[in-house]
């Protein structure tokens, strides 16, 4: 029972804040009714760089550009809910008209990390949305880069650069 809360939590906190890069911000707060779901004390993130700054509001470490108004967003998953390829789809069965390919990213630093390249749309408005998934111990993460399908390329350096600075606990 606790395993379908926990999910049931990381569903609607990845739905909305997914639609926070494409709709007008909101409070994810008054969305989440429940205890918002813990996020990983294994891994260290540091800041991407500008133009992103941090989403205040979120349960997980999430950043916003204020040029593209593209989200970076990092989940974690260390009670045994998703797997590298299963996390991709948790996101992506809340798109509108989906589009699921694999992707590339040259230089990521994770063991065999899951890429994906997902499109569709959010209440009617076109979303990119590129994922990597990666496991360290006994936790799946996924960082996701979202928004308008015209403006992912811009942010797509910037994303790669906060990836390669993530660093695990020992």
């Amino acid at each position: 029972m606790k395993n379908l809360i926990n999910y049931l939590q990381h569903r609607v906190f990845i739905i909305s804040t997914l639609a926070l890069s494409i709709i007008i911000s909101s409070c994810i707060s008054s969305i989440l009714k429940e205890p918002a779901p813990s996020f990983s004390k294994e891994i260290r993130l540091s800041s991407p760089a500008r133009p992103f700054t941090k989403i205040q509001s979120s349960t997980y470490p999430s950043w916003k550009s204020s040029q593209t108004q593209n989200v970076i967003l990092v989940i974690s998953n260390c009670d045994s809910l998703y797997t590298v390829n299963s996390i991709h789809q948790s996101i992506a069965e809340n798109v509108e008209n989906v589009k699921i390919e694999s992707a590339q990213m040259s230089a990521l630093k994770f063991n065999r990390p899951v890429v994906k390249q997902i499109s569709g749309a959010i209440d009617n408005a076109p979303v990119a949305i590129r994922t990597v998934a990666f496991q360290n111990k006994n936790c799946t993460y996924l960082s996701a880069l979202s928004g308008k399908p015209e403006t992912m390329s811009k942010d797509l350096e910037l994303w790669s650069s906060f990836l390669n600075s993530v660093e695990f606990t020992k």
